[in-house]
C-alpha cells in the first residue's frame, strides 16, 4: 500500500468509511481525482483526493464552498477533511449532471439553463468574498495561451512579435468592457459543474462543484462561460433566452450586457484553445482536441458580435481553425513539452 493510500484509508477509518465500496468518479483536466464511497445501508459520499505537491492547497475549496451556503447555494457540504493532505469527504450529489440530463432529454434543456442563469442572478446579489481579481492583464495572459500553446505547435516562425500584437489587442478590446461593479466569478462554470438535486428548489436546486478557482470580475463571465460551453452545444434560443432572462432580473443594460458576454466569450474560448493545446503537447491528454472546433465556433461568433475587422483578421492569421492538419500537427508533439 502506498503512503497515499494508507493516508486515505486512515481518514475513511476515521470518518467511518472504513468498509465503503469505492468507485472512480470522472473527474476534470486538473490532477484531483474523485471517488464515490458507499457504506454498507447505501448512504453515498464523495472522497476528493487532491494532493497539495500537485493541485495546491484545499483551502480555497473549503472557503468557497462555505461562501457559497452563505449565499444560499448548493456547494457540496464537508463532512470529513485531511486538509494538510489534501483529502475531503463530500456530500454527493448524485449522477443528475446537467450535461447528461441535456444529452439524454433536451426537452429539459430550457429549465437547466434558467436554473444555471438563476443561480447567477442571486450570487451577483452578495457580497464579493476576498478572491484574487481577475484583472485585464491576467485575462490578457491567459487568453495568450492560444499562443503559447496552440500556434507554436504548428508553425517554425518566431512568435514573440505577433504574440505581443496579440496581447495588446486583447488588452485593448477588454479595456472597453462596461463598468460593472464586480461579483464572483466561478471561472468553470458550465454543464459538467452542475447537478439538479432533488428536493431543493429554486437557485437551491442547482449543486455548484469546481469553484476552487474562482475570482472576482466583470458579471458577464460565467454566463459566457455556461452559455459558450466547450463541450456541447447550446440552441441559440436557449443563449438568447438566458441573456434576456439575466438582463431582466438584473436591471443592467441589455446591449452593453450582450457586447461584454461577446468580448469575454472571446478571451475565455481563446484561454481554452491554449488549455486544450497544453493538455496534449505537456500532458499528453488528447481527448480534448475534438472539442476545438466548437471552441473555435465560439470564438469566430463572438468576434461576429464584436465586429472589429482588424481583431478578427489578426486573431485567425494567429490562431488560425484547428484544421485536422493542425489537429494532426498537435498529435505528432503529444506530450513533448513537459518542461514547458
Amino acid at each position: 500500500m502506498s503512503d497515499r493510500e494508507e493516508a486515505i484509508q486512515t481518514l475513511l477509518d476515521a470518518a467511518g468509511w472504513a468498509n465503503a465500496a469505492r468507485t472512480p468518479v470522472a473527474g476534470d483536466a486538473s490532477n484531483r481525482s474523485y471517488e464515490r464511497l458507499t457504506g454498507s445501508g447505501g448512504s453515498t459520499a464523495i472522497l476528493m483526493n487532491a494532493p497539495p505537491e500537485l493541485c495546491g492547497s484545499v483551502e480555497p475549496f473549503l472557503t468557497i464552498a462555505a461562501f457559497l451556503r452563505s449565499c444560499g447555494l448548493s456547494a457540496p457540504e464537508i463532512l470529513h477533511s485531511e486538509q494538510d493532505l489534501g483529502l475531503l469527504i463530500l456530500e454527493d450529489f448524485g449522477n443528475d449532471v446537467f450535461a447528461r440530463i441535456a444529452a439524454d432529454t433536451p426537452a429539459k434543456s430550457p429549465q437547466l439553463y434558467d436554473l444555471a442563469c438563476d443561480v447567477l442572478v442571486q450570487l451577483h446579489r452578495c457580497d464579493v468574498p476576498d478572491v484574487p481579481v481577475f484583472s485585464s492583464d491576467v485575462m490578457t495572459d491567459l487568453a495568450c495561451s492560444a499562443v503559447d500553446w496552440y500556434a507554436f505547435a504548428f508553425t517554425d516562425q518566431d512568435l514573440t512579435k505577433a504574440r505581443q500584437d496579440f496581447a495588446g489587442h486583447i488588452h485593448d478590446l477588454l479595456g472597453t468592457l462596461s463598468p460593472q461593479p464586480a461579483v464572483f466569478i466561478h471561472r468553470d462554470y458550465h454543464a459538467e459543474n452542475l447537478f439538479l438535486l432533488p428536493g431543493r428548489f429554486g437557485a437551491k436546486a442547482v449543486g455548484i462543484i469546481d469553484f476552487q478557482d474562482a475570482v472576482q470580475g466583470h458579471p458577464a463571465y460565467d454566463l459566457a462561460s455556461v452559455l459558450l460551453d466547450a463541450r456541447r452545444d447550446v440552441p441559440a434560443d436557449i443563449q438568447e433566452h438566458a441573456l434576456h432572462r439575466y438582463t431582466d432580473q438584473t436591471g443592467v443594460d441589455a446591449s452593453g450586457f450582450r457586447a461584454d458576454f461577446a468580448r469575454l466569450g472571446l478571451q475565455r474560448n481563446l484561454r481554452i484553445l491554449g488549455i486544450f493545446g497544453r493538455l496534449c503537447l505537456r500532458d499528453g491528454k488528447t481527448s480534448y482536441l475534438k472539442f476545438m472546433p466548437r471552441v473555435w465556433h465560439h470564438i469566430t461568433f463572438c468576434l461576429d458580435l464584436i465586429g472589429d475587422t482588424d481583431l478578427s483578421d489578426l486573431i485567425t492569421n494567429t490562431v488560425p481553425a484547428p484544421t485536422p492538419k493542425i489537429q494532426d500537427a498537435l498529435l505528432s508533439k503529444c506530450a513533448t513539452f513537459p518542461h514547458l
